[in-house]
């Protein structure tokens, strides 16, 4: 994602695969520390520590090839949808609008989540 002069350039998401429920950190840094930090602080200190942590891994992703990272580039995708209707044409505040973003895929029903 491109940067907004110099600052959020990685966004870090945290999914529970269930219930399809985000967690969005934008970030600087894609160090392992920033990257622990976030998981304490988006993660632990909101909802508990996991019992059990699945598919925890970095993937480097090219845009918009939902094979190389299944349900959660399909999720991104979805993002980046309501991203576009918001985000100014040169997409340098795109992280300004990321958390509103994450909000509307989180409270959007989903046909896994849907009885």
């Amino acid at each position: 994602m491109p940067s907004i002069h110099g600052s959020n350039k990685y966004l870090l998401i945290f999914q529970d695969e269930l219930p399809k429920y985000k967690e969005i950190m934008l970030s600087k840094e894609q160090d392992t520390s920033t990257i622990s930090q976030a998981f304490v602080k988006h993660i632990v200190l909101q909802f508990n520590i996991p019992q059990t942590i699945f598919g925890v891994r970095k993937n480097n992703t090219m845009a918009y090839h939902l094979q190389s990272n299944g349900a959660l580039e399909r999720s991104r995708c979805t993002l980046v949808e309501y991203l576009r209707d918001f985000i100014s044409e040169d997409q340098s505040n795109w992280d300004d609008w990321m958390l509103y973003a994450t909000f509307m895929y989180n409270t959007t029903p989903h046909t896994v989540t849907v009885e």
